[in-house]
């Protein structure tokens, strides 16, 4: 890919706000302000292109994390690597991907 992405993880609460919500909107609006505040302070090939929010939370239990708390980098790549195409394809620099 010529741009890298970012998988995020919300909190619960924020996660679960409903679609179209007002509450949804104004995240969306944050995390785009956050993406570009941060894509300014990087070089362009540093930058990334969208911020993927996850609908599920990574633990233990579904093989995403390591019992002390380490990402399972091939087991997130194998999970979402049919997805990622779609994300890059998507309008918008914030991607929900539920």
């Amino acid at each position: 890919m010529a741009q890298p992405l970012a998988l995020v993880v919300l909190a619960e609460h924020l996660r679960n706000a409903p679609p179209g919500s007002p509450e949804r909107e104004a995240l969306t609006r944050q995390l785009q302000d956050q993406l570009a505040a941060l894509n300014a302070e990087l070089d362009p090939h540093e930058q990334l292109e969208k911020l993927v929010i996850m609908s599920e939370e990574w633990t233990v239990d579904n093989g995403l994390l390591t019992p002390t708390m380490k990402l399972k980098r091939s087991a997130i790549e194998s999970r979402y690597a049919s997805l990622v195409s779609g994300w890059y394809s998507g309008a918008g620099c914030i991607v929900w991907a539920f």
